[in-house]
């Protein structure tokens, strides 16, 4: 799953390349006279892909809150129900998520969405 903030990045970084700074609201940006028919399709096509990620980050925020300090989503329902976040290294960049039961680990994944459909499949 891709956060809605690295959307943005990715978002600022394609104005980059293409020239197109100060930039707006893609909304906004879409109907800007510098762009041509493929930059507002390449920003349409943004707007429904961040448009799923935050409808996914803001059911996520309903069922689980994130502890910056220990790196776990915490199910809100049973703080038994974790799941701890390891960030990527150097060698290994991709992140890995351990679905923890009260201490015990039933499962490790790299994709955060995965981890909690098995947490909350577990918690039935």
């Amino acid at each position: 799953m891709i956060s809605t903030n690295k959307l943005i990045d990715i978002y600022n970084a394609w104005g980059e390349k293409n020239d197109l700074h100060p930039m707006s609201d893609p909304r906004d940006m879409k109907h800007d006279a510098r762009l041509n028919k493929k930059e507002v399709s390449w920003i349409d096509k943004f707007l429904k892909v961040f448009e799923k990620a935050d409808k996914i980050e803001q059911s996520i925020s309903k069922l689980f809150m994130f502890n910056e300090r220990t790196s776990r989503y915490i199910l809100k329902s049973d703080a038994h129900f974790v799941i701890d976040v390891y960030k990527g290294t150097k060698k290994k960049p991709r992140p890995t998520f351990k679905v923890n039961i009260d201490g015990e680990i039933f499962e490790t994944t790299h994709n955060l969405y995965d981890a909690m459909k098995s947490l909350l499949k577990r918690r039935i």
